[in-house]
């Protein structure tokens, strides 16, 4: 549509007309500007009637010539967008464009996308929760079972014992598994950017893998080129986890033999460094067709290795997801009864001589040995097989421990006894344990500068944060093992506590 300076519509083709619905009598070539505004106000084409407000009615009654493109919705629901170009001579040109069905598509994508957000978010809050209510029993079981080998018993009784620790640790392996795909594929699992010595990580995952190595008669070792740097930054935690599972897996479907790490310097890239792994086995092998998939979720090479190994298929699957995290690619090359190369890279930050590393925290405390100083520690716990182990356990340290069922007696104990550190769950009834931690923040001191950290069987980062958050100073996660209560009450009471 051309409009004229005096306002005339000299020239508005039938398509024009159609997408504005103007009926026959506003035909040209005698129509004007005006008369199809007061049409279009009459039949309250811009949202309203004529005397309600209307961004777009506004800019119709100003002439109708302001941004160089808007939209609008016709009552009959379709969507125009309208351009206008002005001219020298103060007239202008007018286009119309029906976009419905493209705004029909972003409104269907816009929705999809708010579905898959709130599926996101209802996933996320189921695994919390079951990951709590899991971790909760599984505290009690493993933390049960340690105690009783520290107890004496037959030696037929040690090895059942033992078998059901095992038994526990291997149905936590799962439920971890589980948890950080999920949290992979909502993009939510944390990565540290730390300061480490690579020889470190790659040793302690070796050393954590040695016995079940020695176990099936294994020879594993791992060798690294000396041109690998010695020192740098990423997760040390999420490395180790790869390797861990890689040197798992190969000691799993290795018969006989051997498994091997070997760590070499694929590339520098300005103040990084691209470093390869590779572990090398001597086990079964793995058919070409079954290696399409063998980083896909749930994907093992077929259901009689699931019968005869076990395992969830979900170790590759994360370990792919951690690789490409930390800016590397993962394969694999293998042929059956020839072995396994499982490869990987890593893109890490040279530290510089200056970077300092983190402490590298050795076994704590021994269970039953006497500490250096002996402390009073309130438990708040709900459990009360959890408040059992606890309680054995910082006993077995040499310590004082008074125990509480919810947050209300906590913020009640701590004014009533001197109590050097606060070990807090999270979940209880009555009070929680981040409500009870900002009430025992509120009071007056000595009570409110008390170390307090939490236990709990929420697992994830953004529960860490909520409890600091509160005031906490410290977080561990159930289920825990003696020498981790040892070394979080030890890092506790080292930042937070004056020498007695």
């Amino acid at each position: 549509m051309m409009i004229d300076p005096s306002g005339h519509v000299p020239v508005i083709n039938r398509r024009a007309i159609e997408l504005l619905g103007l009926p026959a009598t506003l035909a040209p070539p005698d129509i004007s500007f005006q008369d199809i505004l007061a049409w279009q106000v009459e039949q309250e084409e811009f949202g309203g009637g004529p005397r309600q407000e209307s961004p777009i009615l506004d800019l119709a009654l100003s002439g109708g010539i302001g941004p160089e493109a808007y939209e609008r919705a016709r009552p009959n629901g379709v969507v125009l967008e309208v351009r206008t170009q002005t001219l020298p001579d103060g007239g202008a040109v007018r286009t119309y464009t029906d976009i419905t069905e493209r705004k029909r598509t972003e409104h269907a994508l816009a929705a999809a996308r708010d579905a898959a957000e709130a599926a996101t978010r209802a996933r996320t809050g189921f695994l919390a929760m079951m990951s709590h209510e899991i971790r909760t029993p599984m505290n009690g079981v493993i933390g049960m079972t340690g105690l009783l080998l520290d107890s004496a018993l037959t030696p037929v009784q040690q090895r059942y014992a033992e078998t059901l620790r095992e038994a526990a640790e291997n149905l936590l392996r799962i439920i971890n598994d589980i948890l950080d795909f999920s949290k992979l594929d909502a993009d939510r699992l944390e990565f540290e950017n730390l300061p480490f010595t690579l020889s470190h990580a790659v040793g302690s995952a070796v050393d954590l893998l040695r016995v079940k190595a020695e176990e099936k008669r294994l020879a594993l070792s791992a060798v690294i080129a000396p041109d690998v740097p010695g020192r740098v930054i990423g997760d040390p935690g999420r490395l180790r986890q790869v390797l861990l599972n890689l040197i798992a897996n190969s000691i799993k479907f290795t018969p006989a033999g051997s498994v091997t790490v070997e760590v070499d310097l694929a590339a520098i890239e300005g103040d990084h460094a691209r470093i390869a792994f590779a572990v090398r086995d001597t086990g079964i092998g793995i058919p070409l067709d079954a290696q399409k998939g063998l980083f896909q979720q749930f994907s093992q090479v077929d259901s009689s290795i699931s019968r005869r190994f076990g395992g969830t298929g979900l170790g590759l699957a994360i370990s792919r997801g951690l690789v490409e995290h930390m800016g590397g690619t993962i394969s694999v090359e293998s042929a059956p009864y020839e072995g396994s190369v499982f490869r990987f890279t890593v893109r890490l930050e040279i530290a510089r001589e200056s970077a300092v590393l983190p402490e590298v925290t050795l076994a704590p405390t021994a269970s039953g040995a006497t500490p250096s100083r002996r402390l009073r520690i309130l438990l708040a716990e709900d459990n009360a097989t959890n408040r059992l182990v606890a309680t054995a356990r910082l006993e077995m340290l040499g310590h004082r421990v008074d125990s509480v069922a919810n947050g209300l007696e906590a913020v009640a104990a701590v004014q009533t006894a001197p109590y050097d550190l606060v070990l807090m769950d999270v979940m209880m009834p009555e009070m929680d344990g981040l409500a009870a931690t900002r009430a025992i923040r509120a009071l007056d001191d000595p009570a409110s500068n008390l170390p307090i950290v939490a236990l709990t069987a929420n697992a994830f980062r953004e529960d860490e944060e909520e409890c600091l958050a509160a005031g906490m100073d410290a977080f561990l996660s159930k289920p825990l093992s003696a020498p981790q209560l040892a070394a979080v009450v030890d890092r506790a009471i080292a930042r937070t506590l004056r020498p007695a």
